[in-house]
């Protein structure tokens, strides 16, 4: 997301899929992604290297990222428009 990766965007796009992860590089450490999507909610957990941000964007939706373990957990509904 940021010249140099200095920050990063996690920007899923899981069509038909139910559940999907991924590990990726970084110079700071492994970046780690689960995606959980459930009939009422899409669930992601991710694990970011320390003094790693970043942002999770869904649907146009953005949630702010800071390094160390979080959870974004969204109303799918939201977007079934």
């Amino acid at each position: 997301a940021d010249w140099g990766f200095r920050s990063v965007r996690i920007a899923p796009q899981p069509a038909s899929l139910t559940r999907l992860s991924g590990t990726m590089a970084h110079p700071l450490g492994p970046i780690h992604v689960e995606l959980d999507k459930q009939s009422e909610h899409l669930i992601a957990r991710i694990e970011l290297p320390k003094n790693l941000s970043g942002e999770f964007v869904f649907h146009g939706r953005v949630w702010p990222l800071a390094s160390g373990r979080q959870e974004v957990k969204t109303e799918m509904r939201e977007f079934q428009k």
